[in-house]
């Protein structure tokens, strides 16, 4: 039986916690790779060891095969354990037992309705949900299935306490033309991405392979099959080992293939989403991303699939897709809720601390950054040093606001510096006075021949000659 570490027994006592409180459906969230598996079995575990039988659903035979594997080694009575597809639960679902216990693996895909379907039929059963990412292209919310959330560590935190390897990340030429992307159910077509595509630099991406992770063990994720092959036949031609994978490639192959790719024989592994949730090879240390996509789980799951903590491991991720000008980079904090969230429009989107490095084209958030350099190649980063500049020269004029506005009126020697005292005043004081009324107030207070200045004050202001009688009149 392994040992769980701190965060996850404390993830395991705050689900049942809130079991305990009454809630039927607990949904857990922590990061990909921060070891949810083993999370899963201790929670199996201790449903079985008190009779408790669990139906366990997930949609990816990959994965029950390997939760399986964890549910064994922790000691859980897998004869009290169902691991189903929701399909194949749908389809005999009047002869499974009455579990103790529903566990749903990438829960994020609990609102379709085989689940709900499940769900409904055994509706007394408590739930809980594992998900790294709870967040759908629909926006829709999780609030009908789990009615409490626990969530775990950051992965900044796992970063930093050696649960998850750090990670360096570079963007590239524009692989797709991003003004030709439109979506369909939410995400990118599969049409508007290949019209979108600069066939001209995709021949690139073998180069920034070379450039940036240089014998790395990489997974690259495509947007079509026909494109997962091209990728991989160009990664061949220059010498590096390289295979296509997708669902339709037999059995027997495509498990001789994941092995190959385990084992090393194979360098970068070509697929569209064939490896995304639950592939574990812990010594892949790099993902290629050149399918754009409005999804943050799909980017979240890729992007992080070489993050699995090794020692002195450092994961790189080469996006080509832009998807960090969308979602950051993979430490980027996301506020997690069951609630639904507003779903936007395709050009709104978060202003994201994110810099781009033009000399070395290295991705980093803000915070990274010390004495405006990057942290990469340590060239000065020009975005920064304008932005600080702005900041300065706003500083300046504020400054020269506050001290205008504190300057005594007896001093002013024209009702133009009268009127630049009021103006400063009223941006000090955010007040509804309007600065030329009480500048030739006071003006007409002070001096016998004020009309005239008046008038020359509102020339000044540009103001048309029907407004300038109206002021006129008012202090008649």
């Amino acid at each position: 039986m392994l040992k769980l570490y701190d965060y996850q027994t404390d993830l395991v006592k705050q689900a049942r916690l809130k079991l305990k409180q009454g809630h039927t459906g607990v949904l857990i969230q922590s990061p990909a790779g921060s070891g949810k598996s083993l999370v899963i079995a201790e929670i199996a575990r201790l449903t079985t060891a008190r009779g408790g039988r669990v139906l366990f659903l997930v949609h990816r035979v990959e994965i029950m095969k390997q939760i399986k594997i964890d549910f064994e080694r922790q000691g859980v009575d897998v004869s009290l354990c169902y691991f189903k597809s929701p399909t194949s639960v749908l389809n005999s679902i009047e002869s499974i037992c009455t579990p103790k216990l529903i566990i749903t693996d990438e829960s994020h895909h609990s609102n379709a309705q085989t689940y709900q379907k499940i769900y409904e039929h055994f509706h007394d059963v408590i739930r809980i949900g594992f998900t790294a990412t709870p967040w759908q292209l629909s926006g829709k919310g999780f609030e009908t299935t789990y009615s409490a959330m626990v969530l775990g560590k950051t992965v900044e935190w796992l970063i930093d306490n050696q649960h998850l390897a750090p990670f360096r990340m570079w963007t590239t030429k524009p692989l797709y033309n991003h003004d030709k992307l439109k979506k369909s159910r939410g995400d990118y077509s599969s049409k508007s991405i290949n019209e979108a595509l600069n066939t001209d630099i995709a021949g690139e991406v073998v180069s920034y392979y070379n450039q940036y992770a240089p014998g790395s063990k990489a997974i690259l994720y495509a947007p079509s099959i026909k494109l997962s092959q091209h990728f991989a036949d160009d990664f061949s031609n220059n010498g590096i080992r390289a295979v296509h994978v997708d669902a339709k490639t037999p059995k027997k192959e495509r498990e001789q293939i994941m092995d190959d790719f385990k084992i090393g024989k194979i360098k970068v592994l070509c697929n569209v989403d064939l490896v995304s949730e639950g592939f574990n090879v812990p010594d892949c240390d790099c993902t290629i991303l050149t399918r754009p996509t409005a999804s943050l789980v799909l980017y979240t799951q890729q992007a992080m699939r070489s993050m699995r903590y090794q020692p002195n491991k450092v994961a790189k991720i080469i996006d080509c897709a832009d998807n960090y000008t969308r979602f950051g980079t993979p430490k980027t904090p996301h506020e997690w809720s069951l609630k639904g969230r507003v779903k936007r429009s395709n050009n709104e989107q978060d202003e994201l601390p994110i810099i781009t490095c033009d000399s070395c084209m290295a991705v980093f958030e803000q915070s990274d950054v010390a004495d405006n350099r990057c942290p990469y190649c340590g060239e000065l980063i020009n975005k920064l040093i304008q932005a600080k500049k702005e900041r300065e020269l706003i500083e300046a004029e504020l400054q020269e606001v506050r001290d205008t506005a504190s300057l005594n009126l007896n001093d002013c020697k024209n009702i133009s510096e009268v009127f630049r005292v009021f103006e400063a005043r009223k941006s000090v004081e955010s007040n509804g006075k309007r600065p030329v009324f009480q500048a030739v107030g006071y003006w007409s207070r002070k001096h016998k021949n004020w009309k005239q200045d008046a008038i020359n004050l509102c020339h000044q202001l540009n103001y048309d000659s029907k407004y300038i009688n109206h002021i006129m009149r008012f202090f008649k």
